[in-house]
């Protein structure tokens, strides 16, 4: 593992000092791209060709502070590779014009101070930071941002044409590909191509509402949600080129407004599946709203209700209509029963859990467990005085789980009471990182205690195989999910197998962190403070693990990367696991 904190101007304040940056995503270009033959080819080359392209990735940083606002970086290829000759700092490197204007102030007349002739015709040494400026966005040409202020977050979508971005003001601006740059599959490869800010189109949804703190996309594209200080949920449709079809031409509508919070939104996720929403605030919740169902005989079969065994009578969902907010799922207490252990699971959870099928909403609904006379209640999840306006929670890529930040938990252990009869005692409460399975938001499935609070997380893209003698799960999947856990001042990386980090970096920045994203190889972890700076975490081949290989039914292997009708037939179970141990290499 590689820690990289390059000494590079990512955003510039009104006073000429780092601007806090408080979100990043990054997008990989890597791909095919199918191309047409031309009039001229021949009759045996008259099929189309399809040609693999590689270019850098690109990383896009929101700050608070710049009147750009958004800068969009190139990565550098093998940027973060793990070369000893390499220094662990990049060059201290200018991003836009009021560093460019510090360094010839500093500098004048363009003439190089203190330097022989030999000196001066020396070619520059190459450049060691692990990204490079390509272009800033600031709409209009200077200054503000159609009334977005601080750019709290900023997400690609994920067909790669649109960059979405919002923030104090509660307007969205939406960059997005040109339709004419879109053929052939070739519009994510387009954003390395950009080189002013005219070349993309973008959309300005104003004052839709209070401050935006965070914002997450539909697997499909076509819609997204954000989650806003006026406790409210907005979820915008792009009515361009009809509902549900990819690569609309930007005009966005809100077509759902929530309110079932009763304090600030924090965060926003959308199931990677398309069927649940799930959003995190103040208000000590995180409430899990499942899809409406539209009966439709024409209508596309939900894959996250498919499984090995499903009856033919399943309900289709249809995907390309109006997406509308079911049944809400509140997760706010855990309720302790006398004979509940959280280390084992009852045989009853596993087997509703394994013979649930589709409900109206869109996922499997398990029957309630048998109640027992409670011991004791206890919250979930931390309250405002939470030092951060960031509860950035995130599905796992497969579907299969929830991990939820800001989170707290009491340790139950047995003790003398005062007439001498054994009984459950409660320890003092520390904070945590709450892990639920799919379908089983009524109970978290593992506990990450913690010693500060979570802000933020975030999955690696990819699978990996199981560690060497591990065979089975507690949750029945033949993989594993690595995830980052961001806390205020420490970054620590954990897999759904184990409640031990397998990574920590702290001390890493001056002030609290703010968001995170992995690259699509899963090697490269970016980390954003509001102290100004971004830190790359990289991982050498094979250190976090080897990517997991599916077996199809042929014998044929399948990659690593998830697809959405393979990975929901495995989950079966949603019943709680080992709750973590002390947080004692945690910060």
């Amino acid at each position: 593992m590689k820690v990289e904190t390059p000494q590079i101007v990512w955003h510039c304040g009104p006073d000429g000092k780092n601007a806090a940056v408080l979100s990043v995503d990054v997008l990989s270009s890597s791909g095919s791209v199918t191309s047409s033959p031309s009039s001229s080819s021949t009759a045996a080359a008259t099929a189309s060709t399809t040609v693999q392209l590689s270019t850098p990735a690109i990383i896009a940083t929101g700050s608070t502070g710049d009147e750009d606002g958004v800068h969009l970086w190139r990565l550098r290829d093998n940027a973060c590779a793990h070369d000893a000759s390499v220094p662990s700092s990049g060059s201290t490197t200018t991003s836009n014009k009021q560093s460019v204007a510090a360094a010839q102030e500093a500098t004048p007349s363009g003439s190089v101070p203190n330097t022989t002739p030999q000196q001066q015709q020396q070619p520059p040494a190459p450049s060691t930071a692990p990204a490079e400026h390509v272009v800033s966005l600031n709409r209009t040409g200077g200054g503000g941002m159609a009334g977005v202020g601080a750019i709290n977050v900023l997400r690609f979508s994920p067909d790669g044409l649109h960059l979405a971005c919002a923030g104090d003001g509660g307007s969205v601006v939406i960059w997005s590909v040109p339709m004419a740059k879109r053929g052939g599959g070739n519009g994510r490869h387009y954003w390395s191509e950009v080189t002013k800010d005219t070349d993309l189109f973008y959309s300005v949804l104003t004052q839709q509402c209070e401050d935006i703190m965070d914002l997450t996309w539909h697997p499909d594209s076509s819609r997204f949600a954000v989650a806003s200080l006026d406790h409210s949920v907005l979820i915008f449709e792009d009515m361009g080129t009809g509902q549900g079809v990819v690569g609309g031409t930007g005009r966005w509508k809100c077509v759902t407004r929530n309110r079932d919070h009763f304090h600030y939104v924090q965060g926003a996720a959308f199931d990677p599946l398309g069927v649940y929403l799930a959003t995190q605030g103040a208000d000590r919740t995180v409430r899990v709203h499942s899809r409406k169902r539209a009966k439709s005989r024409k209508a596309k079969k939900d894959p996250a209700v498919s499984s090995v065994t499903e009856p033919s009578s399943s309900i289709a969902v249809n995907f390309d209509a109006k997406f509308e907010l079911g049944r809400m799922r509140l997760i706010k207490h855990f309720t302790f029963d006398a004979a509940e252990n959280l280390e084992t699971s009852s045989q009853a959870d596993c087997d509703v859990a394994e013979a649930g099928m589709a409900s109206e909403e869109g996922g499997v609904e398990a029957t309630p467990p048998i109640k027992k006379k409670p011991v004791s209640k206890q919250a979930l999840y931390a309250d405002e005085s939470v030092k951060s306006f960031f509860r950035r929670l995130a599905w796992t890529p497969d579907g299969a789980f929830l991990i939820t930040p800001a989170g707290i938990w009491r340790n139950r252990k047995k003790g003398a009471s005062s007439d001498g009869n054994e009984e459950d005692i409660e320890e003092e409460p520390s904070f945590a990182t709450h892990i639920f399975a799919r379908h089983r938001f009524d109970r978290p499935h593992i506990v990450l205690t913690l010693k500060k609070p979570s802000v933020a997380v975030r999955a690696n893209p990819l699978r990996y195989a199981l560690p060497d003698g591990m065979s089975t799960t507690s949750h029945s999947l033949p993989y594993r999910i690595i995830f980052c856990v961001l806390t205020l001042d420490t970054i620590l990386v954990y897999d759904t197998v184990q409640s031990r980090p397998i990574a920590a970096v702290g001390g890493a920045h001056y002030a609290g962190l703010t968001d995170c994203c992995w690259t699509d190889d899963g090697t490269v972890l970016i980390v954003t403070s509001s102290d100004g700076y971004v830190s790359f975490v990289s991982f050498g081949e094979n250190e976090l693990g080897v990517p997991y290989v599916e077996k199809t039914e042929k014998g044929c292997s399948k990659g690593s990367g998830l697809s959405r009708t393979s990975s929901s037939g495995n989950i079966v179970e949603g019943v709680v696991s080992t709750a973590a141990e002390s947080g004692e290499y945690c910060c």
